[in-house]
């Protein structure tokens, strides 16, 4: 049995606005509105606390190092920490990342997101938490070449992105990336996949921007979710604050956001899921029981 993460990345739970919660415009949506009414292709949601116990308002860093650890990130940082990790977060990754958790206890995790070259001619004090946390399992990445190849994924779901700066990769339909990262869980225990868009069109209050991008999500997620036999399977979709769920505001939020789980032992692995450090236990249990 294989578990597929799906991480994106400031999506949160509120109600339905259609002034500012795009969400709310969609009849059959992959993120809810409500946090006890949700059906989306048999999906199971647990409203979960973001905030890790501390005051302000969370953050990417100390979010997705969270939920990548399973430990609670803003308490060994001090503080919510945005974007990028911190050397202390940093050091909390490369010891307990999940996808190293996974390898070092003989499974086979995978990275789906594909990466060019010149990213990382950057800092390595600007590399994400997901590239950290790869980065310490000592597995390798994909690259432009599996983009070629349709074994990885783009971070957009259609390589549009990549081919903006020249690399010449073929353009998809989301609903063919879905298929893709089906196909990823045939070979591999663990898949995670890292959608940053919803947080920056959160920051940007495009409602338009967030219309055509949830269209290409929910398509995505609807051509994934036919593809792969959920009796054999476990797709986790998470996220780590709130934000794009309310354009009336260009910050993160302290809203609760959607962890929601498909597949055979899907509400049984719900009741565990209270805050961002459960989400580890629970894809963990998912793979080795």
């Amino acid at each position: 049995m294989s578990t597929l993460l799906l991480f994106f990345d400031g999506v949160g739970i509120a109600p339905p606005d259609d002034r500012v919660n795009p969400v709310s415009q969609y009849i059959n949506r992959p993120f809810p509105v409500s946090e006890i009414e949700y059906d989306f292709h048999g999906g199971v949601l647990c409203p979960t606390d973001a905030t890790l116990g501390l005051p302000g308002l969370p953050q990417s860093a100390t979010g997705q190092a969270t939920i990548l650890t399973g430990q609670n990130a803003a308490k060994v940082a001090g503080r919510h920490v945005n974007a990028f990790p911190t050397t202390a977060l940093r050091q909390l990754i490369s010891e307990r990342s999940l996808l190293k958790y996974i390898k070092d206890r003989g499974g086979r995790p995978v990275f789906a997101n594909a990466y060019h070259a010149g990213y990382f001619g950057r800092r390595h004090s600007r590399f994400s938490v997901s590239t950290w946390s790869w980065l310490a399992a000592g597995i390798d990445y994909h690259n432009l070449n599996d983009l070629h190849r349709g074994t990885a994924v783009s971070h957009d779901l259609t390589n549009r992105f990549m081919n903006r700066f020249g690399f010449g990769v073929p353009v998809r339909r989301s609903m063919q990336s879905g298929r893709i990262l089906a196909s990823l869980l045939g070979k591999h225990d663990f898949v995670f996949f890292e959608y940053i868009l919803t947080d920056v069109i959160g920051h940007r209050q495009d409602i338009s921007a967030a219309h055509f991008r949830l269209a290409q999500i929910k398509e995505m997620m609807i051509a994934l979710l036919l593809e792969i036999d959920l009796q054999r399977h476990t797709i986790v979709l998470v996220s780590d604050h709130g934000n794009l769920e309310d354009l009336s505001t260009n910050t993160h939020n302290r809203n609760k956001v959607p962890t929601i789980i498909w597949g055979k032992h899907s509400h049984t692995l719900a009741k565990s899921v209270k805050s961002l450090t459960d989400i580890m236990p629970v894809v963990l249990k998912s793979i080795f029981g």
